[in-house]
């Protein structure tokens, strides 16, 4: 059985969020690192910004996956996403049951 701590990293596995949540940071810490370096930010921040925004469109389709829960994880096989997928349901109908 796998530790509650375990649990709450299980979100790291989920490679396009964090390629997407990349994508929205890399932006904003270009923009930091070269005011504090004194650096002109304009270029690079509005180039930061057009990299960003191709990889936000190329992963429409993985963001919807996000969204309904269907996304794949990393490390795992398609059969175990189906097999831990039917036991949720089956947890979540004997839940009701016991109510």
């Amino acid at each position: 059985m796998k530790s509650a701590r375990w649990e709450e990293w299980q979100p790291l596995q989920i490679v396009s969020l964090g390629s997407v949540l990349a994508a929205v940071v890399y932006p904003i810490l270009t923009g930091i690192v070269l005011a504090v370096q004194d650096k002109p930010v304009l270029f690079d921040v509005l180039f930061a910004c057009c990299m960003s925004v191709i990889v936000i469109v190329k992963h429409r389709s993985n963001i919807q996956r996000l969204l309904n829960g269907t996304e794949n994880r990393f490390g795992k096989s398609k059969e175990r996403r189906e097999i831990e997928q039917e036991e949720k349901v089956k947890s979540q109908g004997q839940g009701h049951k016991d109510g």
